[in-house]
């Protein structure tokens, strides 16, 4: 059954369209490691919630940009959030996983574009938003998305308890706004919204 969602003001309909995502990924996981053996049974806890509140605290309503997307937390989340109304790319460079994210956008019809690559590698594109969970460091993260940023885009990270540590780290080489907002998932962890991003002159 589709767990309640109600405490993050999400539809029935959202949720029970999750819950066949969540499904669908079950049965992918029995071939391929799209989720850690430790976390699929807490999927909706450790994974599912944070990509709703991930998704909400986009401020822009232009094209989202996933990366490293794995088994699609938090970018298909979004994308049924979204509807029709959003589109997001989800940016994956292994092969298989990408072969997933493609069978989910057709089950579920989403408003999805699946690219196979390294984020580092991509050229041509402008991100509203971008999100990344469980990929880098927030200094690498920076560096990996640079090219598909202007100083309009913003940033939503899910970060561990770490997270202040990853952010004066990534203070060395960057300049940006920053509101972190507290996880409802794991104590002391935190989503980064970031804003007004840009590398130091100095920088290395």
């Amino acid at each position: 059954m589709p767990h309640d969602m109600s405490c993050l003001n999400v539809s029935r309909e959202t949720t029970i369209k999750i819950a066949q995502y969540v499904k669908i990924l079950f049965k992918w996981n029995e071939a391929i490691n799209l989720v850690g053996s430790s976390a699929i049974e807490d999927v909706w806890q450790r994974h599912v919630y944070e990509g709703v509140h991930t998704s909400g605290l986009s401020r822009k309503n232009g094209d989202w940009y996933d990366v490293g997307s794995g088994a699609g937390f938090p970018g298909i989340v979004v994308s049924i959030i979204g509807g029709s109304t959003r589109k997001v790319i989800l940016i994956e460079s292994d092969s298989r996983k990408c072969s997933f994210l493609r069978s989910v956008r057709r089950e579920l019809d989403l408003n999805i574009e699946v690219i196979n690559a390294r984020a580092e590698c991509l050229r041509g594109y402008t991100a509203d938003t971008i999100s990344a969970r469980a990929l880098a460091p927030l200094r690498d993260l920076l560096s990996l998305t640079a090219s598909f940023r202007t100083l309009d885009t913003e940033h939503v990270f899910p970060k561990g308890r770490n997270w202040l540590n990853e952010v004066n780290e990534a203070r060395i080489d960057w300049d940006f706004s920053l509101e972190p907002e507290p996880s409802l998932t794991e104590e002391g962890a935190a989503i980064l919204r970031l804003t007004n991003v840009r590398q130091k002159r100095d920088a290395s």
